[in-house]
Formats: structure tokens, C-alpha cells, sequence
């Protein structure tokens, strides 16, 4: 497993990896509408940005098995942030500046080229790591000779990663922020800036985040957006302990609202760390760099040190749907993207308070009348294995384990309380589903593994309530492109 979890990908392993992807594609579990790995594993969105007339989408990439083993970069393009081309490997990892792979980072157009900063998961002989922020150029055609930016700072421990550019226009500067752990082991943000995007970046210092000084023992793939006058950080945090129905996950991906100064170093919060998704599987999310007035992410739909049914399968991993952004009530409401309802067909209107249906999927679903008390439950084999629940003011997402493909495993909960339901959205995928309150308001996003093509759905209501469903096509890219 040593062996094969530090082989290098390269143009050589084409046909043992066609081989693999068509035995992958076999998998009952391979998705329709959500992105996912050609073999092996895929987990962070990498370089999402706007070039020359197309969407860049990269991946995280780990062909030979489904572990987290020497990293590639996948590169993916697309027209309207839903149908996605395959355009085959980005980044190599080599022998020198990322010889245990080339990990996240972000990209952004500079003139005619794409600009590429991740960083270099570098290892001495002792196997000590000396991370590297690494710059590759991408002309649309070929990607230039590696250079490195920012090399490993003493004064911070080995884990400096996760790159993500920033121009900020009016001090016409460009500012890399660096997800980082202090030495003390707390997690933060390393702030460089240059004038130049390609060279010359200097250490301006860590950002202060004021009431943030202990969250955490480390701060993976932060990122910056402004909405509204409003600036946005959003950061994965690792090590929170759970608050109630609060950081149920191994580990969290959220943001904060405020206002930034990059050259004094300051992020002034306006409210709490806010989870971007309450549901169970979501991860290293980020925004995309372009020149449009509209915000865009897309996440991990997984999370680190977890496994999966699909493992057995030789592959683990999916991308979330791409979600629009907005700022509404000192909050990030987020939806997929308007392209996705080009993937419609076989529209049905259905009324009533109690019934059960047979769905089979990829399918959408909308509902609307909510009132005082709704409960859906997805049944495999006549057996519970998800439970959606609306009482009381409060909402719970109940899913069965998937330690194993035995649907008996026992139950996991996530609850928002508080919530007043008017409108659920809700996306289902062979093995994932994606859920929307109130257009929005709130998201649960989660991995799950059923036996079966179809689905009993089990609608119980305390009101006559309106269900419109939607069967989607298939919008993923099948060819193997290496």
C-alpha cells in the first residue's frame, strides 16, 4: 500500500488507468450529475476561475486507489458551471518542489495566461514536509515550468497550504492568503502581498481575526470574497469541539462576515462562524475568480480521515453541485446555479398530506405549503435509510450509517433548530443528495448508498402540501481523458 500510495501519475499510465476507469464506471454508486474522480480518489476543488470564455474546475487526484495518496491535479472546463469536459491532467506532481503531490490552491486570469498557485507537498529524506507555494502559467494550451513563490516560514509549523490569490484593485496589489498553524498549534491565516503577480511576494504577517485568536488547531482553504460592501472569510477549521447542534462533522467548513484591512492585517467580524452546510458530508469548499458580479462555490462532498462504501469500488469522492451565492439578513443563502434546471424532464405536480412514491433517480424535488409538521422517508429494501423532519420549528436529517452496504447500521442526526420552513429543494443523485431550505437559507449536503435503482419516498403531513419532481439528465463527462 506504501508503494502504490506515493506513485506518481504520468502520461505513461494511460491505458493501465482506461483499464481501471472502465471497471469504475461499472460501480452502481458512480453519480450523474455530480462531478467525481475518472479512478481512484478526488477530493478538494482546486483553481476554480473564469479564462479566456470558460469555467477552469480542478480536482484533487489520486488515480491508482481510492486513498489519499500523491496528488495530481485534474482540469476541467465548462460553458455554464454544470456540464464539465474532461481536459486531463493540470499538474504533475515531480520529483523536487511536490514530490508527495501538488495540493490546493486557487487560480486567476493575468492578461493571456491563468495564473496557478497551490502548494507543494515537499519531503525530505527524513519525511519531514517543507511546504512550497508553488506557481504554474496555463496559456490554454501547455502549463509553464514550475516556480516557487513562498517557501516554508520558520516560525509556523509544517502546515502551510491551500493558496488563494487575491487582486485587490484600488492598491493594485496581489495578496496570497495561506491556511497555517502556529507553533502553538492554533490555526490561522498567513497573509503575503506583491505588486507583481508572479514574483516578489513578501510576508506581511498572520491576520487577526478578532474573537478567532483559539479556534481550532488548523485553518484549511480560506478564502476572500466582498458582497453587499460586506467582506466574507471563509475558512475549514479542524479541531472544534461540537455545540450542540453545532460541528457535528469530524471537521467544519464555514465563514465569517465582515470587514477586511490587508494592509493593517485586520478582519473585523460582524458575525459568528457561520457552517456553509449542516449536512454530513462537505468539505474545503471554494469561491471562484472571475470578473462577473455574481459569487460562485463548489465543495468537497466528503470529509478527511472518513471512509466510503465505494472505496471496494477502487474510487472515492465527489464535487457538490456549483452553488450562486447571496447575501441576505448578515447571512450566505445558497442555491445551484440557474444551468442546472436545463437537466429537467417529466415534470409532476402532485397535492396531498400522505402518500408513498416510487422515485427513481437522478431526480429533483420541490415542495412548498409547509406547515406546522412534514416528514419524508427514503426507503432501500422496505428499510429506512433516510429520514427528512420538519416539527416544531425544528428540522432533522436523519441518514443510516454507511459503514457498510447493510442499511441496519445505526442512525446519525443533524438538526437545525429554530427554522421556519416555507420551500425544500432537494437534489438526489445515485449516491449523494443535496438539500435547500427556504431557497437557500440553509443547505445539508450528504453521501449516501442504496441497494436498489429505485427509492420508496414515504410523505407524511400535517397539510395538503404541493410536490413537483423532476427526473434530470445525465450531464457528466464519461470519457477518459488523461
Amino acid at each position: 500500500m506504501k508503494k502504490i500510495k506515493y506513485r506518481k501519475v504520468s502520461s505513461s499510465d494511460f491505458e493501465e488507468l482506461n483499464l481501471l476507469n472502465k471497471e469504475i464506471n461499472k460501480s452502481k454508486y458512480r453519480q450523474k450529475f455530480h462531478m467525481q474522480p475518472l479512478t481512484g480518489l478526488l477530493n478538494d476543488p482546486n483553481g476554480f476561475s473564469y479564462y479566456k470564455g470558460k469555467w477552469q474546475l480542478f480536482y484533487q487526484w489520486f488515480p491508482f486507489d481510492a486513498i489519499h495518496g500523491t496528488k495530481s491535479w485534474y482540469h476541467t472546463v465548462s460553458d455554464d458551471l454544470v456540464h464539465f469536459e474532461n481536459k486531463g491532467v493540470g499538474i504533475y506532481p515531480n520529483a523536487y518542489e511536490d514530490n508527495h503531490g501538488a495540493y490546493s490552491g486557487s487560480a486567476l486570469q493575468v492578461g493571456d495566461d491563468l495564473f496557478i498557485y497551490y502548494t507543494g507537498n515537499n519531503r525530505d529524506e527524513e519525511y519531514t514536509r517543507h511546504p512550497k507555494q508553488m506557481l504554474v502559467k496555463y496559456d490554454g494550451e501547455k502549463y509553464s515550468e514550475k516556480e516557487i513563490l513562498i517557501d516554508t516560514h520558520p516560525d509556523y509549523t509544517e502546515h502551510q497550504r491551500d493558496p488563494k490569490i487575491v487582486y485587490d484593485e484600488k492598491l493594485g496589489k496581489y495578496y496570497i492568503i495561506i491556511g497555517a498553524q502556529t507553533k502553538d498549534k492554533i490555526g490561522c491565516i498567513l497573509v503575503y502581498e506583491s505588486t507583481s503577480p508572479d514574483k516578489d511576494f513578501t510576508f506581511k504577517g498572520k491576520l487577526k481575526v478578532k474573537g478567532f485568536e483559539d479556534f481550532g488547531y488548523m485553518w484549511e482553504c480560506p478564502d476572500l470574497i466582498s458582497m453587499d460592501d460586506k467582506d466574507i472569510l471563509l475558512f475549514s477549521p479542524q479541531g472544534l469541539e461540537t455545540k450542540g447542534e453545532y460541528f457535528n462533522n469530524i471537521y467544519q467548513n464555514g465563514y465569517i462576515i465582515g470587514k477586511i484591512d490587508l494592509e493593517k492585517l485586520e478582519f473585523i467580524p460582524e458575525s459568528d462562524f457561520i457552517e456553509l452546510d449542516r449536512g454530513f458530508d462537505f468539505y474545503a469548499s471554494q469561491t471562484a475568480n472571475h470578473p462577473f458580479d455574481r459569487e460562485y462555490l463548489v465543495a468537497w462532498m466528503g470529509l478527511p480521515d472518513t471512509n466510503y462504501p465505494t472505496e471496494t469500488d477502487k474510487w472515492s469522492g465527489s464535487l457538490t453541485m456549483v452553488r450562486e451565492l447571496k447575501l441576505k439578513n448578515n447571512k450566505l443563502y445558497q442555491y445551484p446555479v440557474e444551468a442546472y434546471k436545463n437537466l429537467r424532464k417529466n415534470e409532476k405536480t402532485y397535492e396531498y398530506e400522505n402518500t408513498r412514491l416510487e422515485i427513481y433517480v437522478p431526480m429533483e424535488m420541490e415542495i412548498k405549503d409547509i406547515q406546522d409538521k412534514l416528514i419524508l422517508t427514503l426507503l432501500d429494501d422496505g428499510k429506512a435509510l433516510m429520514e427528512l423532519k420538519y416539527e416544531n420549528n425544528e428540522f432533522i436529517f436523519t441518514r443510516k450509517s454507511f459503514s457498510s452496504e447493510d442499511i441496519d447500521g445505526d442512525f446519525e442526526k443533524r438538526y437545525i433548530k429554530n427554522i421556519d420552513i416555507s420551500k425544500l429543494n432537494i437534489f438526489i443523485d445515485t449516491s449523494s443528495i443535496e438539500i435547500f431550505i427556504n431557497e437557500g437559507e440553509y443547505s445539508l449536503t450528504s453521501r449516501y448508498f442504496k441497494k436498489n435503482d429505485s427509492i420508496n419516498l414515504i410523505v407524511n403531513s400535517s397539510n395538503i402540501i404541493k410536490v413537483k419532481t423532476w427526473d434530470l439528465d445525465d450531464c457528466i463527462d464519461e470519457s477518459f481523458v488523461l
